[in-house]
């Protein structure tokens, strides 16, 4: 795969970004998704960029000259950040070619978030590439203060409109990792808690390379509606994968085992309350 980038200068922040060159890395990923969603919404482009899935992360077959990627350059090279690594750049590919290949009704929807707006101010996203030290203070946190750390995969929650707002209400929330993802899946009955853990086990164990061969399938499976997977984070931390890959599967791992703890203690306090009603208005009647 080739790109017009540059040689990155191998400092930990990424050295641009698009769009807007003072933007966050979090605000630069959420325009290019939503840059990729305009362009799967042309069939032509949205054939190329799905000609990607699984080519991603592959090492060139000996004696093969061809890009498998060369069908996406076309739709998607123009929006990939000058001055990534190969492995940096090729994350946005990876991103746009799952995209792509999501069912069309979901891209319908998806397709109309504006691709210049800015991130919410809530927003808890990573101002820059992870760090030693910011792993540590975030595994030293508890609870929602460590899901509010700034390293990859950290999770917000998404602004309440304010009366009279025009922005959609059901806007999904920002800086979700996929462990939080897959967490809510289940929670919606969409996957089964094996199928979840199974996968999110399988996923932190990969290189980069075989994070590249075995996301396409699981965020397909999960990203069957409206905000389900938040693509910008996942382009992050599929970006920064062979740099930091203990840091981002363990954020993962916290994430999805907090939403899933979250889960169950809300269900046994629904519970507990409905028994205490019950018990209320049989004595009532009784």
């Amino acid at each position: 795969m080739t790109t017009s980038a540059t040689p990155s200068t191998g400092s930990d922040a990424p050295s641009s970004t698009t769009g807007n060159p003072d933007s966050t890395p979090y605000e630069s990923a959420r325009t290019f998704v939503a840059l990729v969603w305009r362009q799967v919404g042309q069939p032509g482009n949205r054939s190329a960029l799905r000609s990607g899935v699984g080519r991603t992360g592959r090492r060139p077959v000996q004696g093969d000259r061809r890009d498998p990627l060369e069908r996406m350059h076309r739709a998607i090279a123009h929006y990939v950040p000058a001055g990534l690594t190969h492995q940096e750049a090729e994350a946005h590919y990876a991103i746009a070619s799952i995209i792509a290949a999501l069912p069309r009704t979901t891209a319908a929807t998806e397709a109309d978030e504006p691709a210049e707006e800015p991130a919410d101010s809530t927003a808890t996203a990573p101002d820059k590439e992870p760090t030693a030290t910011a792993a540590a203070t975030a595994e030293s946190s508890s609870g929602s203060a460590a899901e509010a750390a700034p390293t990859p995969g950290a999770t917000a929650a998404a602004p309440t409109p304010s009366a009279g707002s025009t922005r959609t209400p059901a806007r999904p929330p920002r800086a979700r990792n996929l462990g939080q993802s897959l967490a809510e899946a289940v929670a919606a009955g969409r996957i089964t808690t094996t199928y979840a853990e199974n996968r999110l086990a399988l996923l932190v164990r990969q290189s980069a390379a075989g994070l590249h061969r075995y996301l396409p399938a699981t965020v397909l499976r999960l990203a069957s509606e409206r905000g389900a997977v938040d693509f910008a984070q996942l382009l992050l931390d599929l970006r920064w994968w062979h740099r930091h890959h203990t840091e981002i599967s363990r954020r993962w791992q916290q994430s999805y085992y907090r939403a899933v703890f979250a889960a169950t203690a809300r269900q046994a306090e629904a519970d507990d309350q409905a028994e205490q009603e019950q018990a209320a208005d049989n004595a009532t009647t009784g």
